[in-house]
């Protein structure tokens, strides 16, 4: 019988690959579930906001935990890409709850508000699509600081784990 040390790193194991396994499924029908929303109804309502920006929250403490715990590194490389396609998802979401013609210079279709959440993180910027009320800029601000840190702690994690591969090959 293993020592109670060794039972509880082989949970936290499992606990990873399940993690690993899960959240990409998750990640999938969360999108899918913004679909229908929007299919349904015009507006982003506020609970709908605050349950996207919960799952974005754990989204990315799940990303940086098995970036940092997870000894696969093709999982670390997978949470890193999942990680962006869920902020620019979620900010998408938003741009598009928030997307009559009093808050961008035009009404946003699903592709704009993508298009838009794409040139925000990539800092490309987007053509003829601009912020025209206060709520509109809070969120464009709100994605440039999002993106910021989110690239830094979760590709600065990833270049560690690829340094510290680097380091243990002979």
């Amino acid at each position: 019988m293993p020592p109670e040390r060794d039972r509880r790193r082989l949970s936290l194991k499992n606990l990873g690959r399940w993690i690993v396994i899960a959240f990409p499924l998750l990640a999938i029908l969360y999108l899918a579930w913004f679909q229908v929303i929007f299919d349904s109804r015009d507006r982003l309502s506020p609970s709908d906001a605050v349950f996207a920006g919960v799952f974005v929250i754990v989204w990315l403490a799940a990303a940086v935990w098995a970036i940092l715990r997870e000894s696969s590194l093709l999982a670390a490389i997978g949470f890193s890409v999942y990680s962006i396609a869920i902020l620019i998802g979620f900010f998408a979401s938003l741009y598009l709850g928030s997307g009559s013609p009093d808050d961008w210079s035009r009404r946003l279709s699903q592709l704009d508000a993508v298009t838009l959440a794409m040139g925000t993180f990539t800092t490309a910027g987007t053509y003829g699509v601009t912020p025209m009320s206060e709520t509109a800029r809070g969120l464009v601000t709100l994605q440039m600081g999002v993106d910021v840190i989110a690239t830094v702690v979760i590709f600065g994690l990833l270049a560690a784990r690829l340094t510290e591969l680097r380091t243990k090959l002979p």
